[in-house]
């Protein structure tokens, strides 16, 4: 009797837990993906780098944003392990947030661990420069942690005073920036581009 072949051991992936800001950790391991992983491939936007947006504490959990050349995404990284609710890897989970409730997937990697990321655009050909980048990636923060009475009684403020304030869709641009149009899309349950097969070790962010 032939001995059956042992499938390969994926090393295990644990939930990071973050005493303090992971904003820098994910900005040093995001630079590494561009430098490696991602380098050279044709989805991404030779206007744009790797930069974060500063990360709070939402419900017991981090929540940040990163600009990269092949995606824009908001982060979710632990700092209670109490109350941190688990997805499936790579599948798409329901967050519940100031905003609302917003679509995460799940992302194991083995050198920035398990975290949940939100994609609001990939790719990012569309985007014209740096500055564009992190508006949307502001806007889309904004939305996502600023209350729905909150919303309304921001844009009722701005309509009275006839102008939008620093950091509104409108300032960013108006003709190319909703507030929503990142969150009523179908969430997608595809993995990024430039994912690893089910055989490597990891996955891309």
């Amino acid at each position: 009797m032939t001995d059956k072949a042992a499938e390969p051991v994926r090393p295990r992936v644990r939930v990071r837990v973050f005493r303090e800001s992971p904003e820098k950790f994910f900005l040093a391991g995001f630079r590494k993906i561009a430098n490696t992983r991602m380098k050279g491939v044709p989805i991404c936007n030779p206007k744009l780098h790797v930069s974060t947006l500063p990360f709070r504490l939402v419900n017991g959990q981090w929540i940040g944003g990163v600009v990269t050349p092949w995606s824009l995404l908001v982060i979710r990284a632990c700092a209670t392990p109490a109350s941190w609710e688990r997805i499936a890897e790579t599948k798409v989970g329901s967050i519940e947030l100031p905003g609302g409730d917003f679509s995460f997937m799940c992302v194991r990697d083995l050198e920035m661990g398990e975290y949940q990321s939100c994609s609001l655009l990939s790719p990012t050909w569309e985007v014209g420069d740096q500055e564009t980048a992190e508006a949307v990636v502001r806007i889309s923060l904004e939305t996502m942690l600023t209350a729905p009475d909150r919303q309304e009684a921001d844009a009722s403020g701005q309509q009275a005073c006839g102008a939008p304030r620093a950091g509104s869709a409108r300032a960013a641009d108006p003709s190319r920036l909703s507030r929503r149009d990142f969150f009523t899309r179908p969430a997608r349950s595809e993995a990024p581009a430039g994912r690893p097969s089910d055989s490597d070790s990891g996955d891309t962010p």
